[in-house]
């Protein structure tokens, strides 16, 4: 099975973008990654300080990451 995968988001244009600024639908990639998979993310150094810092909790609401100790994708 999976073991581990990237995450970033992509257009026509440019890859490594931060997830959910892009053309990707995350909520059917959710359903692909196995509960045990390794998640990292790939991000250009392009992108803004603000778009990085909301990947997580992007990620949290579509169901792809859960950190522990901070709020849940519900909040």
């Amino acid at each position: 099975g999976l073991i581990g995968i990237h995450l970033h988001d992509m257009n026509v244009e440019r890859d490594h973008q931060c997830p959910g600024s892009g053309e990707l639908d995350w909520q059917m990639i959710a359903r692909y990654i196995p509960a045990s998979a390794i998640r990292v993310c790939e991000l250009g150094e392009w992108n803004t300080q603000d778009c990085v810092e909301h990947t997580p909790r992007f990620l949290a609401r579509a169901g792809i990451y859960s950190p522990v100790g901070t709020p849940s994708a519900e909040t």
